[in-house]
């Protein structure tokens, strides 16, 4: 099928039959080459002009057509085969004979069934090619929803499930049942590796590479641990890019797989010095700007994504030999610079991100300090005209005010220079690792207490002024000054809570079992 001694050509479905695909396409499809392989094949078919018959821009036309015959009783409609579609099939099937023939045995019983060559391509994408989303993200929601037996809960709408184990079922029973299907999901990898490592000793790092890069670029760090367990081999394998595992994980920014290497004993320096097709090492890598969207999920605005590439950079770094950090690649760039080229523009977003608000919590903050300063001057009740004290001076409510009015000046004040120190800081990209994060949590901790102090001293003016040493009046005062600190934290506290944790909580990286995996 994929040659023919007749040629015939047709100008809408072009018929290239004397061409004989192997000369063009050496390479014989396994799953582990598919890249290899794809782009001659793609290539060889663009330059016959048939390309359309496997991205769909030549569909097939009608099988048949109806025409008009003159009768004797006059005229009548009958269905004849159409030439058109003849023609468009018998390229067709030329060009799935291309792909076919250069098939392995195995992928070709997997594809023969389809009849059409863009439904053989389709399926040897889905396949053979890690980039495709749909196949990826059938593994983990297919592996997390195995249980012993089917029950209509397993597909009933979000929203019955989300009442069901909120009012039916006890939260702990459904921790329980999440956990059990973890497990079970756990279970199903390792027998299936299991299995695997029997059946073909020979040809099992050839059935993992796939699933194997497919866990790493999800982060599913157990599927990873159960095949480097059951095939020591696989931790050879490589990409097209000739990445090893882990460099795979750094380019994937998946630091769940990457923590595996800490139960390596003596491969982690070979496995992260090794180079790829670019002449990268694992720190080069580590320079290259990792996947916006993992980034966008990850952390919150440009600054903390600019923090957490430099967390990536430096803890790879941890593992580099010496010589890898003045190694250049075949772009002539060492690590340091290649994470400088290519984060620029995130460290001027971070920059720009950092200024605006900066600039923004200082007006805040240099309100609350202008206005507490006068209060501090003007207090509530007057002076006694004879000595000059404070009218309320003994009474507590006024020791309330000068106190929290005080602090309200000293925090604002504070944070005032905190956020300056912000605006004239140099902005290079060690900066955002430790120093700009740092000076951001001072100054959005000490905003928010020059509020929170700030509405205490307006609370016990008005409750000096007001209240008559009537309590009831304190109920109104406290709810109404709850209200501005209440959105405050409401509105800024997901993003200092997730910069407290990114700067000095315990981080991303670290040894997640006792197990050496070889």
């Amino acid at each position: 099928m994929a040659s023919s001694s007749n040629h015939h050509s047709f100008p809408k479905y072009p018929y290239p039959s004397k061409f004989e695909v192997e000369d063009y396409v050496p390479i014989i499809l396994f799953v582990a080459n598919y890249f290899e392989w794809k782009q001659p094949m793609l290539d060889f078919i663009q330059s016959r002009g048939v390309v359309g018959f496997i991205n769909g821009t030549l569909e097939a036309p009608p099988e048949k057509v109806t025409i008009s015959v003159a009768d004797a009783g006059g005229e009548i409609e009958i269905e004849i085969e159409n030439e058109d579609y003849k023609s468009w099939k018998r390229s067709d099937d030329l060009v799935r004979g291309w792909i076919i023939t250069t098939l392995d045995l195995d992928i070709r019983l997997h594809v023969i069934q389809y009849k059409t060559a863009r439904e053989v391509w389709t399926a040897l994408e889905k396949m053979c090619d890690p980039s495709q989303a749909l196949y990826q993200q059938a593994v983990p929601i297919k592996l997390e929803t195995i249980a012993d037996h089917h029950s209509q809960r397993d597909i009933e709408n979000p929203t019955d499930c989300f009442i069901s184990s909120v009012v039916d079922v006890p939260q702990i029973k459904h921790i329980r049942e999440k956990k059990l299907l973890h497990h079970q999901a756990l279970e199903l990898v390792k027998r299936l590796c299991t299995e695997v490592v029997k059946s073909n000793i020979l040809r099992a790092p050839q059935i993992f590479v796939i699933p194997l890069h497919q866990a790493i670029s999800f982060g599913i760090r157990e599927i990873v641990e159960e095949i480097l367990k059951s095939d020591p081999n696989a931790i050879n394998l490589r990409t097209m890019e000739d990445q090893t595992v882990f460099q795979y994980a750094i380019m994937c920014r998946s630091e769940s797989v990457f923590n595996l290497i800490y139960q390596l004993e003596d491969y982690s320096h070979a496995l992260l010095s090794s180079r790829d097709m670019s002449s990268n090492n694992a720190l080069h890598l580590a320079g290259f700007l990792g996947p916006m969207q993992q980034l966008k999920v990850s952390a919150a605005g440009p600054a903390l994504q600019v923090q957490r590439e430099l967390q990536w950079f430096k803890e790879v770094e941890k593992f580099a030999r010496p010589r890898d950090k003045e190694r250049k690649n075949i772009l002539e760039m060492t690590p340091a610079e290649m994470f400088t080229d290519t984060h620029k523009e995130l460290v001027k977003e971070g920059e720009r991100w950092m200024k605006d608000t900066a600039t923004s919590c200082t007006i805040v903050a240099a309100l609350i300090a202008t206005v507490v300063f006068a209060a501090a001057i003007t207090v509530p009740g007057g002076n006694n005209n004879e000595n000059g004290h404070p009218i309320f001076f003994k009474q507590k409510p006024f020791i309330i005010f000068g106190i929290s009015d005080a602090l309200a000046l000293f925090s604002s004040i504070a944070s005032v220079l905190m956020f300056l120190s912000i605006l004239t800081s140099r902005y290079a990209e060690e900066d955002f690792l430790y120093a700009l994060p740092n000076r951001l949590i001072i100054g959005l901790v000490s905003l928010f207490v020059s509020i929170l102090s700030t509405m205490i001293a307006f609370g016990a003016t008005l409750y000096l002024v007001f209240g008559d040493n009537a309590a009831w009046i304190l109920i109104p005062i406290v709810a109404l000054a709850c209200l501005p600190a209440t959105l405050f934290v409401a509105l800024q506290f997901p993003l200092l809570k997730e910069m407290i944790k990114s700067t000095y909580g315990p981080g991303i990286f670290g040894k997640q079992g006792d197990d050496l995996l070889l």
